[in-house]
């Protein structure tokens, strides 16, 4: 057994939205939110309000919007950056939960004269995580998760050997929070799509399941990869190539979000960026709310042939299919994995740079602060420190790199803040870190 924070509210049955009008003045002003479950928002999570103008004489495309919190309880956002309690801009407006607590957010409709036309106000509240007792299956206690080889192991989260996964087979590995799921993309030779595609098994057979796929004209395309299960472990999310996605001789196949249900076998894609020529580049999912962040690269054409990328943190909500980008990152490689952090206030990942630094950085969620280098790779010859994952509650940062100039990958971890620096495990052959299951 162990104790995991999640919502007291239904988590994961995210309503896809809410409305509120009212008539005040000469226009009516509705507003409608996502993001919220049955009227409330989760602690360091965010919620997206937008706002229409009907029964109005004028211009409404002339018209401009000024927002308000009542108790401050929650934090403004336009996307990109906080703003103070009362913010201008356009007619959505997000809000960070901050503390504990019944908040309203408040959206005046201005004209051109800065002249109010109508308002409207919409309650809602923010509430915290609460400690309770889940199975772990077949797991005994939190686990970090490797592969060496084409084998997944597990270590303690002191270090000590925890033994095999139970399952092999391609270059990702997710472990369901119940401990009853596991998933693996195998390559598969023989049945088409070729190539690395996702399956399921449960904890203690070998039996696998694999995840359906339409993509039967991308042989040797097909590349499913990077996965991690819902917080409820009935969805496995992972990155796979969609359909109607055509490869690029330079870019390979642009990638984005399928889901799929473990208890009913249904699949789908929760994002379609290929549409935009855009593609996903890594993903974790919060312990917290079950929101996705993730890596969206976009492309662009350099005169003369190649192409550079833009690299932009986003923020999914998979039952409403909403995408909001959070920051711009500094032009760099994204390559080298993220995680959230337990208590939903930050993600961490590990980057290149050319400006910011190489090593792993964070980004708070709550205050703003974008992207801090809290630990400098150590061995600049060597990849950077590879696939960062919190554990021991958030209090330690495990990764997988030749550091201190080995010639093996081993383990290493620093404290959450980049101190500390210790050697967390040591063994022969080649190894990579894949998660951690708390």
């Amino acid at each position: 057994m162990k104790s995991i924070r999640i919502l007291l509210v239904c988590t994961l049955l995210m309503a896809l939205s809410c409305t509120t009008t009212e008539s005040n003045g000469s226009a009516t002003i509705t507003i409608e939110a996502s993001g919220l479950s049955d009227g409330k928002l989760a602690l360091n999570a965010s919620a997206n309000f937008t706002a229409s103008v009907t029964e109005y004489e004028g211009d409404t495309a002339a018209l401009s919007y000024r927002w308000s919190l009542s108790t401050g309880r929650g934090k403004l956002s336009d996307g990109t950056s906080t703003s103070a309690n009362t913010a201008e801009g356009g007619n959505t407006m997000s809000c960070i939960g901050k503390d504990e607590g019944g908040e309203s957010i408040t959206v005046e409709a201005l004209d051109a004269s800065n002249s109010v036309i109508g308002s409207n106000s919409y309650a809602f509240e923010i509430v915290g995580p609460t400690d309770i007792v889940v199975d772990r299956g077949c797991f005994d206690q939190p686990k970090i998760i490797y592969q060496r080889g084409s084998g997944y192991y597990l270590i303690n989260e002191d270090g000590s050997n925890g033994g095999s996964v139970g399952a092999s087979g391609g270059t990702s590995v997710a472990i369901s929070p119940n401990g009853q799921w596991i998933a693996t993309n195998p390559y598969d030779n023989d049945n088409p799509p070729i190539g690395y595609n996702m399956h399921v098994q449960r904890c203690g057979t070998r039996d696998k399941i694999r995840v359906p796929s339409d993509n039967s004209g991308y042989e040797y395309y097909a590349y499913d990869a990077i996965c991690h299960f819902s917080l409820d472990s009935k969805t496995l999310y992972f990155m796979r190539p969609h359909l109607a996605s055509k490869p690029d001789i330079n870019r390979a196949v642009y990638s984005d979000i399928a889901a799929y249900d473990v208890e009913t076998g249904e699949k789908r894609f929760l994002t379609s960026l290929y549409v935009n020529e855009e593609s996903v580049g890594n993903f974790t999912v919060s312990p917290i709310t079950g929101e996705i962040a993730f890596f969206r690269h976009s492309y662009q054409d350099i005169p003369g042939g190649g192409y550079s990328v833009t690299h932009t943190l986003s923020f999914l909500q998979p039952e409403s299919g909403l995408i909001r980008d959070f920051a711009t990152l500094p032009p760099g490689r994204y390559d080298y994995g993220l995680d959230w952090s337990p208590d939903g206030k930050d993600i961490i990942y590990s980057a290149t740079t050319a400006d910011a630094g190489r090593g792993i950085f964070r980004i708070n969620l709550t205050d703003g602060s974008q992207p801090l280098l809290v630990f400098e790779d150590p061995s600049p010859n060597s990849l950077p420190p590879g696939q960062p994952h919190y554990y021991a509650n958030g209090t330690r940062i495990v990764w997988s790199g030749q550091e201190n100039g080995q010639n093996n990958i081993n383990f290493w971890s620093i404290d959450a803040n980049g101190n500390d620096m210790q050697l967390f495990f040591e063994a022969t052959g080649v190894k990579y870190l894949q998660g951690v299951l708390y």
